[in-house]
């Protein structure tokens, strides 16, 4: 969420995360709410996903990654395919 900035965090829940982002495509231009579903938020922790956030990815590589999580069972199988 610090990486999206407060103004970009669109609502929060226990279990889930929504960001809006500017999607391009060529000169296009358009904003786009992503949601990140946290299939066991009391499980999660810094050390499950401190190496995604310490790469210089963008939020949009970020997201992906956290989205591919929901069908994956460890952080470190999506951090592998990322």
């Amino acid at each position: 969420m610090r990486r999206a900035g407060a103004d970009n965090v669109d609502h929060v829940d226990w279990d889930f995360v929504t960001v809006k982002m500017t999607a391009r495509r060529g000169d296009w231009r358009w904003l786009e709410r992503r949601t990140v579903r946290l299939a066991r938020p009391y499980e999660a922790t810094k050390a499950d996903h401190e190496r995604l956030f310490r790469t210089d990815r963008s939020l949009e590589d970020i997201v992906g990654a956290l989205e591919q999580q929901t069908s994956i069972q460890s952080p470190e199988e999506a951090y592998e395919t990322s």
